[in-house]
């Protein structure tokens, strides 16, 4: 288990809640990470419509990795992600994977480990 420390280890990014978003919509993203290492993001998505959300580990605007997570009507879920950023270009995002009717909310707390 990491060790958490406070200060410029930890960010928290959100771009709030989010009604009807489009499958371009960020509902958490994070900037550039800064420096290549590894890192840790804990996540939490929270949505009252059926919706296909993805997390995706991006480089220059190219997705490296995708992860989709299925949620029902009236869900809310937290996990964890581990990531290596090889470039201080990395940064990680959640945007659902087609339009949602609905409204949907995404947090990235992100945590230099290395």
């Amino acid at each position: 288990m990491a060790t958490k420390t406070p200060g410029e280890n930890h960010r928290w990014y959100t771009e709030g809640a989010k009604s009807n978003p489009s499958d371009t919509t960020d509902l958490a993203t994070t900037s550039d990470v800064g420096k290549a290492g590894d890192y840790l993001a804990e996540c939490v998505v929270s949505a009252d419509a059926a919706c296909v959300i993805n997390i995706q580990l991006v480089l220059d605007g190219a997705v490296e990795k995708t992860q989709r997570l299925y949620y029902s009507g009236a869900s809310r879920d937290k996990f964890s992600i581990p990531f290596r950023a090889d470039s201080s270009s990395h940064l990680l995002r959640i945007r659902p994977n087609a339009s949602v009717t609905g409204n949907v909310s995404a947090s990235i707390f992100l945590q230099k480990l290395t």
